[in-house]
């Protein structure tokens, strides 16, 4: 029995097995435990790598939102701000365009008026001719008119005189009687009357068709005296 035992079953050996089992499994479970933990420490510390990453990429990715809000919205200001700058430019060509209008309108103006006063100055050169000329032809006559009926002839504007009349009044002989009378246009007109008379229209329309001034003032002289004598 002894035999037996010694030569099919070692319990020695049989515990140094079970005892190198126990090393090696327990050895394998550590390993397995220790390799266990590592990689849960590695996913661990990829997953806080990833999740870094993460955070980084979104804080990233907001401050590109931001920069592409804030580019975005410079787009626009310098959108509105062009639209402002084309408004203002068309506004001041319309001004321009406007200005250069009034400016030719008003070149067009210049002339015309040029013109006109050059053809009143022609009108005033020949009605100044024909005075006098004429007056040179009734020198006496106007002579005696200054000196004893009290007539003067005075410059009111360079296409105005003033004739003034006295010694017609019999009781205030210093009385003055006048009249302004314009001879720039083609036709004389009287201005101003004083005292006014009634046939003054008839007056200056005879002496447009007569063209005799003299012959005038012989009416309205009259006409004055007929006038002082019917108020006295």
């Amino acid at each position: 029995m002894a035999e037996y035992n010694e030569d099919t079953f070692s319990f020695e050996t049989l515990r140094n097995n079970v005892s190198n089992f126990c090393l090696f499994f327990n050895k394998y479970t550590q390993d397995q435990r220790q390799k266990l933990l590592d990689d849960k420490n590695e996913h661990l510390k990829q997953c806080s790598e990833l999740w870094e990453k993460q955070k980084k990429t979104e804080k990233e990715l907001e401050r590109a939102q931001l920069r592409e809000k804030e580019v975005m919205d410079n787009i626009e200001k310098e959108k509105l701000e062009q639209l402002t700058i084309t408004q203002e430019i068309q506004r001041y060509t319309e001004i321009l365009e406007d200005m250069n209008r009034r400016k030719a309108l008003l070149a067009e103006e210049i002339e015309r008026q040029q013109s006109v006063l050059t053809a009143k100055r022609e009108l005033k050169a020949k009605e100044e001719h024909h005075f006098m000329k004429q007056k040179s032809l009734d020198n006496p006559e106007l002579q005696f008119w200054e000196k004893y009926l009290g007539m003067r002839i005075e410059g009111v504007r360079e296409d105005e005189l003033r004739i003034v009349f006295v010694n017609i009044d019999d009781k205030n002989w210093k009385k003055r009687f006048s009249f302004h009378i314009n001879f720039m246009e083609k036709l004389y007109e009287v201005t101003k009357c004083n005292p006014p008379l009634s046939n003054l229209e008839e007056l200056v329309e005879r002496l447009n068709k007569t063209r005799n001034f003299f012959r005038f003032l012989k009416e309205i002289r009259m006409s004055f005296y007929i006038y002082a004598h019917s108020n006295s």
